[in-house]
């Protein structure tokens, strides 16, 4: 995996259920990125910022980003201002005014989506390096937002639809990803590096390499036990129950992301803002 590019690690911020908590670094909440995306009825382009639907529907409606001459600033969306996935995805977005005190830089849609045509021509599949950009909150720091990154492969390719943690059933990519709970919203790349063997007798040429959103993390499978006695292999109790860890993340597509971010809410919100200016 080589240096994961500086514009990638900016367009991470944090998300607080009050300005206390983000002031403090308070380990609640949940991640998100930005998008600059180009409305394809007006042709001009718009700032978003993108997270899970769970994180804003449980209060987490405080960004912090850092700003140009260090520490951080905060900023509120009301609910009010998010669309969420007309389906069960667990994907919103609200638009963002830009501000050029925040030393953020946004994803460039049309450059770093990975759309289906493309990952066809690529032969994306399982086993491709993946990495995802996140809120490590054992240490997501306090003066200054500082980004983790997590380090995996893909697992699984869409298609019959996953339970999520909240018992729906999704479309997602399933990713071995060396992470623990806590990078909700998160985005996801993948990455084809010079040479890389494509599974389907190609390479990727040594000159050249991509790396692409594949998506959003949404959480992780895990694995429910019941609580048994060592010695007699019999269940203590039948209310007593272990969730584990798999280590899979559900990552909701990029083409769900491009779902919301179409969403006729927005169509009518970018009319008013055109009107308005």
């Amino acid at each position: 995996m080589p240096r994961i590019p500086d514009q990638l690690l900016n367009s991470i911020v944090y998300f607080y259920p009050n300005v206390e908590a983000a002031e403090r670094g308070t380990p609640a909440g949940g991640t998100g990125f930005l998008v600059d995306f180009r409305s394809q009825s007006s042709e001009q382009e718009y700032r978003y910022v993108i997270t899970n639907s769970h994180v804003i529907r449980s209060g987490g409606v405080f960004l912090r980003f850092n700003v140009v001459d260090g520490g951080t600033n905060v900023k509120e969306i009301p609910q009010s201002n998010w669309v969420h996935h007309y389906d069960s995805d667990d994907i919103c977005a609200a638009i963002l005014e830009k501000d050029a005190g925040w030393s953020a830089t946004a994803l460039q849609w049309d450059n770093i989506a990975a759309t289906i045509p493309r990952m066809n021509e690529l032969n994306m599949g399982v086993g491709d390096e993946v990495f995802m950009l996140g809120r490590f909150i054992s240490h997501s720091g306090v003066q200054r937002n500082q980004p983790l990154a997590r380090f995996g492969n893909i697992a699984m390719m869409p298609g019959e639809r996953v339970l999520d943690g909240r018992q729906l059933r999704v479309e997602a990519f399933l990713v071995e990803m060396r992470s623990l709970a806590g990078f909700s919203g998160s985005p996801v790349f993948v990455y084809m590096g010079p040479g890389t063997y494509r599974g389907d007798g190609r390479m990727m040429p040594f000159y050249s390499e991509t790396i692409s959103l594949i998506g959003i993390d949404t959480g992780h499978k895990l694995l429910t036990s019941t609580v048994t006695d060592k010695a007699t292999r019999t269940r203590v109790n039948d209310n007593w129950v272990v969730e584990q860890d798999t280590g899979i993340s559900i990552v909701s597509p990029v083409w769900k992301i491009r779902q919301v971010l179409d969403d006729e809410d927005f169509v009518k919100q970018r009319k008013t803002s055109s009107h308005s200016s």
